[in-house]
């Protein structure tokens, strides 16, 4: 006989079940030591999921999915559902330390690693709230009416990937614009010149050519590695090289290009790495090796992350140092000129939404 799994989804007496049979023994749930008969399992869809029952009902339908072969039509059922109750995140259920919960819409997230490359934006909202969660600073407020929220992420891949994923079940961003200060692999960018990302890539991920001992180092002798991201329509993780950033959101922030007047407006690949390259030969050799306009610290660790939970990503950065005029110091007076702009395209962004 066949166990049925009923997910109900509707409300009062217009419910619409979805029911999934089969037979027990193509399906063990790690919960319990044998598999069980299950009547029905009945969620209403205004309702939200506690904890629990959530977890519950997204390891059945992933260990479905995942481990038992069905028929196509079943799968793509089991699929749908995952993402229904998967994606239907619990507003409100991550505190932050004081206990604060944010339940406005979901905002454009826009993200920056210091202060400098955050205050300005921070300033500029109404109905201004902060929180803490762990040891970072998230805000919330409006902008010209627009729902925004704000990170400040810290440097470097692994402070962006966590603030990040904090941010994406404390917020529910409906997109994410990760920017600030960058220094340049182009020759021809100069400091305020703003990078719009159309697709970022981490340059510290690349496997080098054997050489025995004794050989040398040739630092030159890469192949390009990649690194990992959830790919849903491969409904696994996938080694990628490059993040292509949402097209919308790209074309937004290149459609502002010409209201920008501190320096220009270029497209380009922005590089991610946990280092600074300050030798004039190095930066050729990524430029070349990997298509960089410019380097900074966090933007593709983001992109991964966003990837990961189907959220739409975009990453500008300005120029605020180049080794090709010999600056390896960077300007800092460059990060409010970018806010400005992020500020804009998210406006621009929301609005059309």
């Amino acid at each position: 006989m066949a166990d049925n799994i009923a997910l109900y989804t509707g409300t009062g007496r217009r419910k619409e079940a979805t029911v999934i049979s089969m037979s027990s023994s193509l399906f063990s749930l790690q919960l319990y030591k044998s598999a069980v008969r299950c009547r029905a399992m009945i969620f209403k869809r205004e309702s939200l999921l506690c904890g629990k029952v959530e977890k519950l009902v997204i390891s059945i339908i992933e260990d479905l999915v995942d481990n038992v072969k069905l028929e196509a039509y079943t799968i793509s059922h089991l699929q749908n559902l995952r993402e229904f109750y998967g994606g239907k995140r619990m507003a409100g259920g991550l505190s932050d330390r004081a206990g604060k919960t944010y339940k406005g819409k979901p905002p454009l997230l826009i993200q920056g690693a210091m202060k400098v490359e955050t205050s300005h934006i921070v300033e500029q909202l109404d109905a201004l709230e902060e929180y803490r969660l762990g040891e970072w600073y998230f805000a919330s407020g409006t902008y010209h009416g627009v729902p925004l929220a704000v990170s400040r992420t810290q440097w470097g891949l692994a402070n962006a990937a966590a603030t990040t994923a904090l941010a994406m079940e404390f917020f529910h961003p409906c997109a994410v614009i990760n920017q600030g200060t960058a220094g340049a692999h182009d020759p021809v960018l100069k400091n305020f010149d703003i990078v719009i990302g159309r697709e970022t890539v981490n340059i510290s991920a690349w496997k080098s050519h054997f050489r025995a001992r004794g050989e040398g180092v040739d630092e030159e002798a890469l192949d390009q590695l990649g690194v990992f991201a959830y790919d849903k329509e491969a409904r696994r993780f996938t080694q990628e090289v490059f993040h292509r950033a949402d097209e919308d959101l790209f074309r937004t922030a290149l459609a502002l290009r010409n209201s920008y007047e501190k320096g220009s407006v270029t497209e380009g690949v922005i590089g991610t790495a946990d280092s600074w390259n300050c030798q004039v030969d190095r930066v050729l050799f990524l430029h070349d090796f990997y298509g960089t306009a410019v380097e900074e610290m966090e933007g593709d660790a983001v992109a991964q992350i966003c990837q990961t939970y189907d959220v739409p990503f975009l990453t500008i950065r300005v120029v605020s140092n180049t080794v090709f005029a010999g600056d390896v110091d960077w300007d800092l007076a460059v990060g409010a000129a970018l806010q400005e702009y992020a500020l804009a395209v998210a406006e621009a962004y929301m609005k059309k939404r």
